[in-house]
């Protein structure tokens, strides 16, 4: 069964002392660790190699590049919607979604369900013929797209905004303007289905990816007519395009997202939990900044505001493992590593925020603590 709390901090392998002391500690982690949400599911019991088996492989068949997060990197078993599971069952808060592609959850029950039964009936044709799914996805992806691309000719008008000027520019050199949507579409800026919808404008080419098929490896461009002639003219071929089970994931996960109302759902939890990392930049100094819309948001660590220079990479590492070793697992980005990125699955919920805030409050507390200690 899933604990109830975190990862303990003094795992196998780590000689603490007598048997009593160990205990001591555990009583005094625990005593001072935020109380996860109550959560209903059960993993199956883990039943592959040993954690030190899977490491001694990894080093021997895996490529060093292909590095991993954390001192003790986790040994991720199972999942469900916002959590993730080890293999020895602890639980995990996922603010980083498969670095922002689990989209509606952990293995959703409805999209799930939707990929077992194409599996049962057809895995693979390539492009070169016709099946249902992929007419049928492209339909319902295209009408959340706005008319300029689905072949509708529009002018674009370009207020005093950056992105708006730039696309201006960009076309009046006769250029054509591309949206990346691979993190910010699907619904999770909140407000708009698409991040380019924030800013007022409309390209002319659509990349989406990530969150297209909530962790099934799937992508997709999407242009205007005009241009998707143009490419005709030339032969293209893909032999895993068109995917028959792919493009039943994707349109299982367009269906979660509208009957679920995960766009709503980030546009709410979002702005609650930057009101409540704000409430954490108020009183900490070593929080820069808070940023960000829906479920996209970023937090900045620096050493203080008035330099914002950069918080040491031996600090911030402390209060990212810290914030791990209590069951909050949370990405990393800027140009030294230095902003705590939270993009978790659209479906988690405010007393998750609650609990990943009371985290983070811990993990900042302790850090404050230590540098007055020196």
């Amino acid at each position: 069964m899933a604990r109830g709390v975190g990862p303990l901090l003094w795992g196998r392998g780590r000689r603490l002392g007598s048997v009593a002391f160990r205990q001591q500690k555990w009583k005094s982690f625990v005593s001072t660790q935020p109380k996860m949400p109550p959560c209903d599911f059960v993993p199956e019991k883990y039943k592959s190699y040993p954690y030190e088996r899977m490491q001694k492989i990894r080093e021997q068949n895996i490529s060093p590049s292909l590095r991993m997060y954390y001192k003790k990197p986790l040994l991720l078993h199972q999942g469900h919607m916002q959590w993730l599971f080890d293999y020895e069952g602890r639980r995990y808060l996922d603010l980083f979604a498969g670095i922002v592609t689990v989209s509606v959850g952990h293995c959703h029950p409805k999209v799930t369900t939707a990929t077992q039964k194409q599996l049962a009936r057809l895995w693979h044709t390539s492009n070169i013929y016709m099946h249902p799914s992929i007419q049928e996805y492209a339909e319902k992806l295209t009408s959340l797209l706005p008319d300029p691309l689905k072949g509708v000719n529009g002018a674009v008008q370009y207020p005093r905004s950056f992105l708006k000027e730039a696309y201006q520019l960009v076309r009046e050199r006769g250029g054509i303007c591309i949206s990346d949507e691979v993190q910010t579409g699907f619904g999770r800026a909140g407000s708009h289905f698409w991040g380019f919808q924030t800013h007022d404008v409309v390209p002319d080419i659509v990349t989406l990816a990530k969150g297209i098929g909530n962790g099934f490896p799937m992508a997709a461009v999407v242009t205007t007519k005009e241009i998707a002639s143009s490419l005709a003219q030339n032969l293209h071929f893909n032999t895993f395009g068109g995917s028959p089970l792919a493009c039943v994931v994707g349109a299982a996960v367009l269906d979660a997202i509208e009957e679920d109302g995960l766009q709503k759902n980030s546009e709410d939890v979002g702005t609650y939990m930057l009101l409540e990392l704000a409430k954490l930049r108020d009183k900490f100094e070593v929080v820069g900044d808070v940023r960000g819309k829906g479920l996209m948001i970023g937090v900045e660590m620096v050493t203080d505001k008035d330099s914002c220079h950069p918080l040491p990479a031996e600090e911030i590492n402390q209060i990212w493992e810290d914030c791990k070793d209590m069951g909050v697992l949370i990405g990393r980005g800027g140009l030294y590593s230095q902003t705590f990125r939270i993009k978790p699955p659209m479906c988690i919920s405010k007393k998750d925020v609650d609990f990943a805030v009371e985290v983070f409050h811990t993990a900042l507390q302790r850090h404050m603590e230590k540098a007055a200690a020196k």
